[in-house]
């Protein structure tokens, strides 16, 4: 440590300069020169998982209505199985127009069944 007033040099343990007698004052390390706070950008807000719109729930049921009507015309065995399975995954899903898909379904179904087994249509000769 250097002594103010007379400039001579002293151990750090000193209070007074040992030339001159003056009090030493402890100087305070240098330190860099202040910068200006850093702002950081606000957080993004959290965001919460968006609800799927009415729409949307309901798309997978209304793909199962094509395949639930189309078993009252053609292969209603194998298109009211796909459409009783797709309306079960609506369902599951809380879409009320699943159940609809398994009714006409399963309808298609019973009709093939009972109406056009049991009473089939008559046969031109």
């Amino acid at each position: 440590m250097f002594c103010g007033e007379c400039g001579t040099e002293n151990p750090n343990t000193n209070q007074f300069c040992k030339n001159c007698g003056k009090p030493l004052k402890k100087t305070q390390p240098v330190s860099a020169p202040a910068q200006p706070p850093v702002i950081s950008p606000p957080a993004a807000p959290v965001q919460e998982p968006k609800k799927p719109s009415a729409i949307m729930k309901h798309v997978l049921a209304i793909i199962g209505l094509i395949p639930a009507i189309a078993a009252f015309f053609v292969y209603p065995y194998v298109l009211g199985i796909i459409a009783i399975i797709i309306g079960a995954v609506a369902l599951k899903k809380k879409s009320w127009l699943g159940a609809l898909v398994i009714v006409i379904a399963v309808a298609a179904i019973t009709v093939d069944l009972f109406y056009l087994q049991i009473f089939p249509p008559p046969r031109i000769i």
